[in-house]
């Protein structure tokens, strides 16, 4: 009797699995049946999708699985699929989706993955889209892009606006003189920023999320001032002592906190944020500011926007782009690209 009623539960739950699953099927069918209807032609005729997927990010094979569904209901062919490695975030797969015609490039991961590809996009006609699976998710915050809500952004990775907005090239020169030139979308920092990155425990960012930042950055703040050399555009070069240079493309982090207040994606300027604070008091100072976005200057924390911006470093200062660290560097280089990405959201 006792293995009857356990068979009779489990028929049940099994049912119900069922019937919620054929539930959330239709519904996700009929919003995207929906917004496909009220999509320009021009984005549905002759589109060829790839999506460069970082597989270990969690939630990568269902957000496959439902990129998949979505297509079929809409009567497009299933997306290539390029998926990246520990040793590449993205590079050789977004270039292998453009040589083989793909005209729109979803990046699915995290920021690593969304910054390669967006290195790869830029200045190009095709249409890059995001399936944020990461932490962070900088690139998709700034768009307006409802990272928590699968459904709003497949729809708007599949059938949204196309936007142009502006990306950043980057030079950066290392200690032992080699340089390199990369491109970012959000922001690229030296000083306390970086460290705060490299010292963020992985096992920790897995599963404690933005907390693990913040666990990195109560270690990182006691630290000495560095002397760096800053020349907006044209100017004059001034020297500062600082803990932080940030260049940001877009301001908007994690927890609606706005780094830069007047910070845009699609202005064509750069925003500079040079934090110089002397103690933890100085941190809590700069904090304020931020979650008043008060813009006025002070010796602490200062804004300007600029097209292009050089810093050079007395000693080699770490660096990250997009919140990854990148080495430490000696000479920074950045200039705005205005426009330089299609991005459908």
């Amino acid at each position: 009797m006792y293995l009857e009623i356990l068979a009779l539960l489990l028929v049940i739950v099994a049912v119900v699995v069922a019937v919620v699953a054929l539930v959330s099927v239709r519904a996700l069918r009929t919003r995207l049946s929906r917004i496909e209807d009220e999509a320009p032609e021009t984005q549905r005729d002759g589109e060829r999708i790839g999506v460069v997927l970082n597989p270990s990010k969690k939630g990568a094979a269902l957000a496959l699985d439902q990129l998949n569904a979505a297509c079929a209901n809409a009567g497009r062919p299933a997306p290539a699929v390029y998926r990246t490695t520990a040793e590449d975030p993205g590079y050789a797969m977004a270039r292998a989706a453009l040589a083989d015609g793909c005209t729109t490039v979803i990046a699915g991961g995290g920021d690593g993955t969304v910054r390669a590809v967006a290195e790869v996009m830029s200045g190009r006609e095709e249409i890059m889209a995001l399936l944020p699976l990461g932490t962070g998710n900088l690139l998709a915050r700034n768009l307006d892009i409802e990272v928590d809500n699968g459904d709003s952004w497949l729809a708007g990775a599949l059938f949204g606006t196309v936007r142009k907005i502006d990306a950043a090239r980057v030079r950066l020169v290392r200690d032992d003189g080699s340089e390199e030139t990369k491109v970012f979308a959000v922001i690229a920092g030296i000083g306390f920023d970086a460290e705060m990155m490299d010292a963020t425990d992985s096992e920790l960012k897995a599963r404690l999320g933005a907390v693990a930042y913040a666990e990195a950055g109560f270690r990182k703040m006691p630290g000495a001032r560095k002397a760096v050399r800053i020349r907006l555009d044209d100017g004059e070069a001034r020297e500062l002592k600082t803990r932080s240079v940030m260049i940001a493309n877009c301001g908007r982090l994690q927890g609606g906190v706005q780094l830069a207040p007047d910070a845009r994606i699609d202005d064509g300027v750069l925003d500079v944020v040079v934090m110089s604070p002397r103690s933890l008091a100085g941190w809590g100072w700069i904090a304020l500011k931020g979650l008043v976005r008060s813009r006025s200057y002070d010796p602490i924390v200062n804004f300007a926007q600029c097209r292009k911006i050089s810093l050079i470093c007395d000693e080699p200062i770490a660096a990250q782009l997009d919140g990854d660290t990148d080495g430490y560097v000696r000479e920074l280089d950045v200039e705005v690209l205005p426009g330089a990405l299609s991005i459908r959201c």
